[in-house]
């Protein structure tokens, strides 16, 4: 069984942009860790795929929070209970 890589990435740049090889490795080890073997390269690929798949969404949503639609009005004022 791998153990988790302990190196740190290298710079701000390297932890925040885009998939990183240390990131990738430590994503890699957690899930090795986590299902008590080492996943296969065709494996990790589908569960490298999925993971960039939800971190798209996630980022989707972040940025729908911080920039809401105008079409959509004010939901606090919309869901707001009828007196």
């Amino acid at each position: 069984m791998r153990q988790p890589e302990q190196t740190e990435p290298k710079s701000g740049q390297e932890r925040l942009g885009g998939p990183s090889r240390v990131l990738e490795a430590a994503a890699r080890a957690s899930l090795d860790l986590d299902a008590g073997r080492s996943f296969s390269d065709l494996e990790w690929a589908e569960a490298r795929s999925r993971l960039l798949d939800f971190g798209l969404i996630l980022r989707s949503w972040d940025r729908r929070a911080k920039n809401p639609e105008p079409e959509l009005g004010n939901v606090d004022a919309i869901c707001q209970p009828e007196r």
